[in-house]
Parts: structure tokens; C-alpha cells; sequence
């Protein structure tokens, strides 16, 4: 039977919103309508393609099927996607080619029995909605609200920038989010958990770090402050650590055999756990007094500086990981450069972390 539509369906599309994310793997900005074409094997076609084709011009086209943009074909069961690939704004193909697949994916042709979607086979009320449907599903997708907020983007250069909407659309979506109140918690909780490695993706402009971390303020390499970013350039090694960060074979001599409620190893006397050291510093006569004490976090295996309040690691305080600057400038040259500070034996394993051959996670 076919269905009949009166108004929105917020309650049908924020789900589905969500459920394409996850189903189809969209863990980052800009999200590319090209590539989930393709990933859904949707045939997908030009206005020039048809124009040629068909002996016509792609004026006769635009008036055929109704729309400048792009339509969807549904038949036998199988859509295909048409756009007009005149249109000179990347935004505006990208923002119509999502449009599309939301007609696709919220069941637009099948459940309102149409194969294309035009004014003349739908009443204007009828094809109004479905079009805000599908403009709703294809913002959403592009820059998902909850994405938005949880990284504070509220200008319109900003979301152009890194959803790769028009500055039109941009400039929509941001009178949008201001007027949202977008209540829809399940939904976001599934889209921010999907988005988790992006939104919390930072990275350090003075040692060129990059690495996951939600609450962290400073670098663990260079002890500098942390900036929201995607670009990441660098990824320092360090030593293999367990859960409570205790080396798993001794920094200095190698020693496989660490104890497990021990912090030293029993061959050469080696602090086998990296955590906050605090800051300490002497006075005129010499003495050292404390600066500030230690917060006790657990840190990584390349952590120079604790990642909450800044101050030095016990792995660096000790000599076990090298001066952040020489480790760079090491692998700026190439291999073999690389190695423990000053107080590392021939046995130090700098370089040999789990943390070589992946970007660091930081864990609360």
C-alpha cells in the first residue's frame, strides 16, 4: 500500500541518520557521497553522460526529470543515481549526491511507490517533505549536529572547511545549529562514539605529535599545550609498558623479569614505571625543594611530560627517553639515530613500544 506523508518524520529519520553512519563506517569529516556510491554499488551517472548518449541536450534533461541537480531512478528493485556535472561548486555535487542517497536509504521511491521523485507524481505537500526529508539526512550526514557541538564549530568558514558543505550550505547549517535544541540522545550518543577518534584526534604544533586524548591539556613528548587537529605529522617511540605502566623489560639492562608489585628492577635498580615525576628545583644553598608535587598519572611509553599538569615523566626525569629534539632531528635524518638519553644502557629498548607503528592513545 502506498504510504501517505503529512509531516516530517523526525522520529523516522534521526535513527536512520545514525544507522547509515555506523553501517557505513564514517568515522571523520569530510565525508565523501562518492565513495558510499560506490561502496553501495549504486550506479551512478552525468547529465553529459545522458546528454550524449541520447542525442539531447542536458537542458532537455533538467526539464524532463524536473530538478537541475540530480534525481534517483528506482526500478526492479535497484536505484541509480543521476547529477549534473556542470554545476561548478564541489559543495553543492556533494550536498545533492547525499540528498539522493537519503532518498534512497529513508525508502522515498519504494514505500511511496514512485520511480523518480517529481512534482507530478507526488502532490506538492507530499514532495516538499520528502525533499526537507532528504535535506535533513544529507546536513546531518555531512556534519552531523552532535559532531558540531562537541567540537564548538559555530562559524560558517569552519564548517565549510572541514565537512566540505558550500558556503551557502555552511551558512545554513550554522542558523540551524543555533535554533536546535536537537534532543535526539540515543542518536547522538551511537554518532558520537562512532566520531570518538576524531573528536578527540590533537596533536602538538611545537614537537609535531599526534594522538587520541579527550582530556588531556599538555604533550607527553614535549610537555607543550595540545591543539585539536587532523593533521598528524610525527610518532615518537618508546618503550612496551602494561596497564599500570611498568616497563615490561627493564629500560637500562633489559631485564625480562620485572616484579609485579615492584618498581625497580632487581639487576641494575632501574624505575621500571613511567608516571608523573612533579617539578623540583634547588635553591641558592643547593637544597632541592619541590615545585610542584607529582599528580601520580600513569603515563606512556614515549611520555616525557605528564598530559594533565605538565610536568616531567620518571622515564625522562632518569635519563631513559631521550630529549624530544633529538629524537626528531634522529628521524629526520633516518634510521639508527634513535636511542635512550644520556643515563640509557646498551640494552634500552627506545623504539621498541607498541606505540612505534600506530598514533598514541592516550587513556583517561
Amino acid at each position: 500500500m502506498k504510504k501517505t506523508i503529512s509531516r516530517i518524520r523526525h522520529y523516522y529519520i534521526k535513527p536512520k541518520i545514525a544507522e547509515f553512519i555506523v553501517e557505513n563506517g564514517i568515522r571523520s569529516l569530510p565525508v565523501d557521497p562518492f565513495e558510499l556510491i560506490r561502496r553501495n554499488k549504486w550506479p551512478l551517472r552525468t547529465y553529459q553522460y545522458h546528454s550524449e548518449k541520447l542525442g539531447i541536450s542536458v537542458r532537455d534533461i533538467i526539464d524532463t526529470y524536473e530538478t537541475e541537480d540530480a534525481f534517483t531512478i528506482y526500478q526492479d528493485g535497484r536505484y541509480s543515481i543521476n547529477y549534473n556535472d556542470e554545476i561548478t561548486s564541489p559543495g553543492r555535487i556533494r550536498f545533492t549526491l547525499m540528498h539522493e542517497i537519503g532518498h534512497i536509504y529513508l525508502n522515498h521511491l519504494s514505500e511511496f511507490e514512485q520511480t523518480v521523485l517529481t512534482r507530478s507524481g507526488l502532490s506538492d505537500a507530499e514532495y516538499e517533505l520528502l525533499e526537507k526529508e532528504a535535506n535533513i539526512f544529507a546536513a546531518e550526514v555531512l556534519s552531523p549536529f552532535p559532531v558540531l557541538q562537541k567540537l564548538g564549530w559555530d562559524k560558517h568558514t569552519t564548517i565549510q572547511k572541514y565537512c566540505g558543505l558550500s558556503k551557502r550550505a555552511a551558512i545554513s547549517r550554522v542558523a540551524q545549529l543555533l535554533g536546535a535544541t536537537n534532543n535526539n540522545g540515543q542518536q547522538n550518543k551511537t554518532i558520537l562514539n562512532n566520531f570518538y577518534k576524531y573528536i578527540y584526534q590533537k596533536k602538538c604544533t611545537h614537537c609535531g605529535l599526534g594522538l587520541v586524548a579527550e582530556n588531556e591539556k599538555y604533550c607527553p613528548v614535549c610537555g607543550n599545550s595540545l591543539e585539536w587537529g587532523d593533521d598528524i605529522k610525527m610518532k615518537y617511540k618508546g618503550f612496551s609498558l602494561s596497564e599500570t605502566g611498568k616497563a615490561l623489560l627493564c629500560p637500562k639492562c633489559n631485564n625480562e623479569e620485572i616484579h609485579n608489585e615492584g618498581d625497580y628492577c632487581k639487576i641494575c635498580g632501574t624505575y621500571v614505571t613511567n608516571k608523573c615525576a612533579g617539578e623540583t628545583d634547588l635553591d641558592p644553598h643547593g637544597n632541592e625543594y619541590v615545585v610542584q608535587a607529582p599528580c601520580d598519572t600513569v603515563a606512556e611509553g614515549n611520555a616525557r611530560f605528564c598530559v594533565y599538569c605538565g610536568c616531567r615523566t620518571t622515564f625522562y626525569q632518569n635519563g631513559l627517553l631521550s630529549c624530544w629534539e633529538e629524537e626528531k632531528k634522529g628521524m629526520e635524518l633516518g634510521p639508527g639515530r634513535v636511542g635512550g638519553g644520556s643515563g640509557a644502557g646498551t640494552g634500552a629498548r627506545v623504539g621498541a613500544s607498541n606505540t612505534s607503528d600506530r598514533v598514541l592513545v592516550a587513556k583517561k
